[in-house]
């Protein structure tokens, strides 16, 4: 069972070369937009946990600031280096009357 909340942003409020840090529903999320598009990802780094609001942006990837890892925004996966064992989580988005929905799993 899932649930919905409401991100309480608009798409115009994010920024396409920065990720925006939120807490919702007891997890911590970065917010990115990407080709025009809301996005949502945990905001901690799978393979150390470190915060990834710092980390580069560049072509759908995010690389984590501590160790350098590389994750694809759309699969999740590590591309750099690559490792199956780490999955950046990534969420389901909607937008409803112009607001950024996010759905997270219950008990989150």
């Amino acid at each position: 069972m899932t649930m919905w909340l409401p991100a309480g942003l608009t798409p115009t409020q994010l920024n396409a070369d920065a990720p925006t840090p939120i807490d919702l529903g007891g997890q911590s999320l970065l917010l990115l937009l990407t080709d025009d598009e809301p996005m949502a990802i945990s905001r901690t780094c799978p393979h150390a946990a470190a915060d990834l609001t710092t980390g580069d942006l560049y072509r759908r990837r995010i690389t984590c600031p501590k160790h350098g890892y590389k994750f694809d925004l759309e699969s999740g996966r590590c591309l750099y280096p690559a490792d199956e064992n780490y999955r950046l989580r990534r969420y389901a988005v909607e937008l409803r009357d112009g607001l950024i929905w996010i759905q997270l799993p219950d008990g989150a």
